[in-house]
């Protein structure tokens, strides 16, 4: 009974005493997918970690522009002059330009956050190894295994679970209301139409083509109708939605299966629940990480140099056999330990001179001016691939070879995913290498929304459904589309934050500490 007490406590009585010992504590177990705050020994090494907290903070609010757009315009999967088979006129909305299209694609996100987390999640166990103290390394990579899961599970379990009880409360719309009543006219484009879908064939397609199965999951299938449209008439895009069941049992029963295909991790399928599809992210998160953790216990003993081969070895193999995830996870590990033996000491692990670091920056210095000039052209290189087009890049100005050069292991449908990792990769080290960057990423905004940035990845989808599908509809009739647009995107922002904000203090700090104490009082006993 005491050991229950101490795990609840938090919630109920102990968030800021929580918040402070979390704050305090070894980093290496509670990150997630949107969280970190590592506690490093210089100031440069903390710097770097503040500035990646800020870029994850201001990707996971690009999450939610790209969420906000979704069910109203699919164009924002378009990129400028995208002209697919059959379509009447190529699209110029200059919006979509590359790298000024970033503000509000979703897509891209996803893989920063997966690079942030490789290169986090490694950097306490890394600076063990280099230092040789394997033992204390070990120990950390068996704590961080058994944490893990609970961190990044815990959370979702319970947003999924509040969605399905307000479902029943009548705080969402039917999806029948949405997609069908008079409403559905801002999503389809047209009345009494289901809204449409860009297909793997490049042409757009009636969601005719997609199937539900009885819990929920949503497949897609080939053999698509196409159908001509011109740009100003189309609408949204149909999304996951939580369903309305008969009665409380039958929604629980409903909860349960969802919940038991979604938080599987022995698929490599994603799953996009019902009650929140935006959660697909976290078992791929799960898996990415237990990847890492095991490449690190691997070749926890072995030279860096040799570590670092076999790590780049397996990230050029899953990018190009189309295990996007892991890839981003192995990348950012990649350059952490760079970073970590650039960092750490005077002494060159992979050559052994304890003069070689001084040797070697004399022997690659370049001057300053070519430095910029190249940081720059790396800089832009990654944001033009992060900026790399959802749909019909073979037929968008710009991405034409790119698209032709995706491994074949992609779907035609997913060959964003390739470049936009890539992407990425690139941009880390852009980011940590750039002074002007960093003070700009870890400025008072960046960094709230960093630190906040799991608890809104939450919260946010659940604001869109239940919340946008009631008022936006209203506002587009009383302001039109545009004007629409801004006072929907102000009101369903503030109330994404405020929650996200509650959700931080009241869940997300609690439960990072859930783990530590399952794992201290196991010890014990």
């Amino acid at each position: 009974m005491g050991f229950l007490a101490e795990l609840v406590s938090g919630p109920l009585n102990g968030a800021a005493q929580q918040r402070e010992k979390h704050r305090r504590s070894s980093p290496t177990g509670d990150k997630s997918l949107h969280y970190d705050d590592s506690p490093l020994s210089t100031r440069a090494k903390s710097d770097k970690i503040k500035c990646l907290d800020g870029l994850r903070g201001i990707a996971c609010f690009i999450v939610f522009n790209y969420h906000f757009l979704w069910p109203w315009t699919p164009l924002i999967m378009l990129g400028y002059g995208a002209r697919p088979p059959r379509s009447l006129e190529p699209y110029a909305e200059y919006s979509q330009l590359p790298i000024i299209c970033l503000t509000h694609r979703g897509r891209p996100m996803v893989a920063i956050f997966f690079a942030i987390s490789g290169y986090v999640l490694c950097r306490h166990v890394l600076r063990s190894i280099q230092k040789r103290h394997l033992e204390a390394a070990y120990k950390a990579l068996a704590s961080a295994v058994f944490r893990r899961a609970f961190r990044l599970y815990i959370p979702p379990t319970i947003s999924l679970f509040l969605v399905a009880m307000l479902a029943q409360m009548g705080v969402f719309k039917p999806e029948y209301a949405i997609y069908k009543g008079p409403d559905s006219i801002y999503i389809n484009g047209t009345k009494g139409a289901w809204p449409g879908h860009f297909g793997a064939n490049g042409s757009m397609t009636l969601n005719s083509t997609m199937g539900l199965s009885a819990n929920g999951s949503m497949h897609h299938h080939h053999g698509a109708h196409r159908f001509n449209a011109t740009w100003i008439k189309l609408g949204g895009m149909w999304e996951e939605h939580p369903i309305i069941h008969p009665n409380m049992t039958t929604a629980l029963s409903n909860f349960t299966a969802v919940y038991a295909e979604w938080a599987n991790p022995f698929t490599w399928d994603p799953r996009h629940p019902r009650l929140d599809p935006h959660a697909y992210t976290i078992p791929m998160e799960f898996r990415g990480s237990m990847v890492l953790y095991t490449l690190l216990l691997g070749t926890a003993a072995l030279k860096a140099s040799w570590r670092l081969s076999i790590a780049g070895y397996l990230a050029i193999y899953c990018l190009i056999m189309g295990r996007w995830e892991v890839a981003t996870f192995l990348g950012g590990m990649i350059i952490s330990e760079l970073d970590v033996l650039r960092t750490s000491s005077q002494t060159d692990p992979i050559l052994g001179d304890p003069n070689s670091v001084a040797k070697s920056r004399r022997r690659s210095a370049v001057s300053p001016g070519m430095s910029n000039i190249l940081h720059y052209v790396l800089l832009f290189s990654s944001l033009y691939l992060l900026s790399y087009p959802d749909s019909n890049a073979a037929f968008t100005p710009g991405f034409r070879t790119l698209s032709s050069l995706t491994p074949r292991h992609y779907a035609p449908s997913e060959r964003w995913r390739f470049h936009q990792s890539i992407g990425a990769l690139l941009l880390l080290p852009c980011v940590m290498r750039s002074p002007f960057l960093r003070r700009v990423l870890e400025g008072r905004i960046p960094q709230y929304l960093g630190k906040i940035s799991f608890s809104f990845y939450l919260v946010h989808g659940p604001v869109l459904h239940s919340m946008g599908f009631w008022i936006m509809p209203r506002l587009f009739d009383q302001l039109g589309k545009t004007r629409g647009f801004v006072v929907g995107w102000f009101i369903l922002a503030g109330v994404s934050l405020y929650l996200a904000r509650v959700w931080y203090r009241k869940v997300d700090v609690w439960s990072v500490g859930v783990g530590k104490r399952v794992e201290r009082y196991m010890v014990r006993q």
